[in-house]
């Protein structure tokens, strides 16, 4: 039986207009739920992402080991990453790696799911990484 569940409409890669949408919602995100104005939005941006993209690398890690438990430890992490940045459809991807981890017979699905959010997050990455942000 094949993998079944609905994928966020943001499973393709990100294009250049998609990684600005995402930007602005990140932004938006975070001066109405943190109260912080465009120039703290703009120092405080670049370190949320470092974060998530740290609890990525660790969820590879885990996911080379082979635990689900661990995995889906991390993947809340992540997914607590996610929703920090007001990223919901990413952060639902998380969860549903997460659920599955639970069940040891789900990591195939895992890693599947896996392979997807980091080609998602691969995008903003790049973003981060030419310094485009904020």
């Amino acid at each position: 039986m094949g993998y079944q569940e609905a994928k966020p409409p943001c499973i393709e890669r990100l294009n250049s207009m998609e990684q600005q949408r995402y930007l602005e919602i990140m932004r938006r995100h975070l001066q109405e739920s943190y109260l912080l104005d465009s120039g703290q939005v703009a120092e405080i941006l670049p370190r949320f992402l470092v974060t998530l993209f740290q609890y990525m690398h660790n969820l590879e890690m885990l996911q080379q080991a082979g635990d689900p438990a661990a995995l889906g430890k991390a993947s809340h992490a992540v997914r607590g990453a996610l929703l920090n940045l007001g990223l919901l459809d990413l952060a639902d991807f998380a969860r549903q790696v997460e659920e599955h981890c639970a069940d040891p017979s789900g990591l195939p699905v895992c890693c599947h799911l896996l392979k997807e959010l980091k080609q998602q997050l691969k995008s903003l990455k790049e973003l981060a990484d030419k310094d485009l942000l904020p």
